[in-house]
């Protein structure tokens, strides 16, 4: 297992929300300055897997498709969970333990599913290495993160049946991904998660110019929804790939959101409430 020793307990307090609006955090968003501050990132962060570009959209999932043209592939339906304490003290951690079943339009059964652990800072030092750890830059309009996960691969339905036992975490999570968690954030008990969600998520891919992009609208509890638009890219084609998603959405007046985060904030303040 890697070291994790000095980012443990490292508190970032996620923005407030009511509803989807910012009391902190707020950025005006424009097309020509999405991302500018990921070669930066990219500098000091040393060796990633990867780097994934995101932005919310101010657009409903069937004008935002309409946009990017007919080059769709077969959606994709997921139904995600989070585990965190009621005070959500793994998110102020920098830890988030998302699970979900993913599935085909029409199928009554899940295709497959699995559980993630992420640990998530702001990009001001390196992160940690190892051999299970999978690291990518999270670059959001105006900032970049980096987050280094551990995933692992369940069976059909095992998602759905382990949310409901006893102690969910203790059934989804392997030994490597429970030790990310104990280390990073050691104040909290296992025992202690619950379950937020279920979230609703359509997942639509499409390819643009030689990219690969993701439409993704969640559904939250109560009807509240989100759409975002990612990219992922390695970290070599990363200043190609802002100029070509730039310049798409520019040519096809794809309206982004007022208020940049990530869908990951916006779940669980929503979730928690």
């Amino acid at each position: 297992m890697p070291s994790f020793g000095r980012y443990a307990e490292s508190r970032e307090e996620p923005a407030v929300f009511s509803g989807f609006r910012v009391s902190g955090g707020m950025v005006r968003t424009k097309a020509g300055s999405l991302w500018r501050a990921l070669p930066g990132a990219l500098g000091t962060a040393g060796r990633v897997d990867s780097v994934e570009l995101k932005v919310l959209l101010d657009e409903h999932l069937a004008d935002a498709v309409e946009m990017l043209g007919p080059q769709l592939h077969v959606p994709s339906l997921r139904r995600v969970y989070f585990l965190d304490t009621p005070a959500l003290a793994l998110a102020r951690s920098g830890i988030v333990v998302r699970a979900r079943e993913l599935r085909r339009p029409g199928s009554s059964t899940g295709r497959r599913a699995d559980v993630v652990v992420k640990l998530r800072r702001p990009c001001r030092g390196k992160p940690p290495r190892g051999r299970n750890l999978v690291v990518e830059l999270d670059a959001l309009p105006a900032s970049v993160t980096w987050s280094g996960s551990i995933a692992r691969r369940l069976k059909a339905g095992a998602v759905t049946d382990r949310m409901a036992a006893r102690r969910p975490a203790r059934n989804l999570l392997d030994e490597p991904q429970r030790r990310l968690v104990e280390v990073a954030a050691p104040s909290v008990d296992l025992d202690d998660l619950v379950v937020l969600g279920p979230i609703d998520v359509v997942r639509l891919r499409s390819v643009e110019r030689g990219y690969r992009i993701d439409v993704e609208s969640w559904q939250f509890p109560g009807g509240a929804n989100v759409v975002e638009l990612s990219v992922k890219c390695r970290p070599t084609r990363s200043k190609h790939t802002v100029k070509a998603v730039r310049s798409l959405i520019v040519d096809r007046r794809i309206a982004l959101a007022p208020h940049q985060l990530t869908k990951t904030q916006l779940a669980m303040r929503l979730l928690a409430d």
